[in-house]
């Protein structure tokens, strides 16, 4: 179990690790989305006419324009040549939750983003697929990142461009007074009058990153994913036609006594190392 100051650090270091190359793609976007002329040569300027030529927002549109002509579809194939019908049902599934309304802007956001910063990112997250109580389906949906570049600390370790072999990441989300103690309250029923450094749980003594800034008292809260390579028991169960199936230790003991009572029985058992994340 991590504690407060192992998050902390590995905080600190995945800010420290990229802070330059952050910075100037925080420049970047800044120079194709608000001015490309905001320096102190067109202040010594004598010219009476100050202007400029925005190729790069053109340049933009038309990358985004290719894109949109030239989709990159998912394809799903099967291992078994005789089961093509299951991997068209995956491929429809897929297509269907990327036309969500807001998985549209979720790509959308991260297509721009990657465009003009060189980052781009979106957050998996599954919901109830319909309200009736008796409906336990879940879909999967995308949520927006928005300024993945500044708001993004990946493990350092991490140099494949999706990240794939993270140990950690950190995800922040500024809140103003109001709304952190909203957060408070909806988190832990304690309903706070006024926030101190004293009382905030010491993450602004985190030794880089200044979680409180600003005289707009802006407050920043991270979720924080971890990962790591475990190692697990696997059972073999067989059924009383003796087809066998491999299944984890701890998900055997929620089911084990309907197992028991249908006659399988436990035919051999190895070890698997498996990922677990904890947030």
């Amino acid at each position: 179990m991590l504690e407060l100051c192992d998050l902390k650090e590995m905080h600190d270091e995945a800010f420290l690790a990229n802070e330059s190359t952050r910075e100037q793609a925080a420049n970047d976007a800044i120079f194709y989305w608000v001015t490309q002329w905001d320096d102190s040569l067109l202040d010594s300027s004598q010219l009476v006419y100050k202007g400029e030529f925005n190729i790069l927002r053109k340049a933009g549109r038309q990358i985004l324009a290719d894109l949109a002509s030239n989709i990159v579809e998912v394809d799903f194939e099967p291992k078994n040549s005789e089961r093509n019908d299951a991997a068209e049902f995956a491929d429809g599934l897929y297509r269907s939750d990327s036309r969500n309304n807001a998985s549209i802007e979720a790509q959308e956001n991260a297509k721009t983003e990657m465009i003009v910063s060189g980052v781009g990112a979106w957050e998996l997250y599954t919901e109830m697929a319909s309200r009736r109580l008796d409906d336990k389906n879940q879909v999967i949906r995308r949520r927006p990142i928005y300024e993945a570049n500044n708001t993004l600390f990946w493990d350092p370790e991490a140099t494949s461009l999706d990240k794939r072999e993270a140990r950690f990441v950190s995800k922040l989300q500024a809140y103003s007074e109001r709304g952190y103690k909203k957060l408070v309250k909806d988190l832990t029923g304690e309903d706070i009058k006024k926030i101190h450094p004293s009382n905030f749980k010491d993450p602004e003594q985190s030794l880089v990153f200044p979680w409180i800034m600003g005289k707009t008292d802006r407050i920043y809260v991270t979720k924080f994913y971890y990962r790591e390579e475990i190692t697990e028991n696997v059972l073999v169960v067989t059924d009383p036609f003796g087809i066998a199936v491999n299944m984890w230790e701890k998900e055997l003991e929620r089911v084990m006594d309907e197992l028991l009572y249908a006659g399988y029985e436990i035919s051999g058992s190895y070890k698997a190392k498996k990922y677990r994340v904890t947030q």
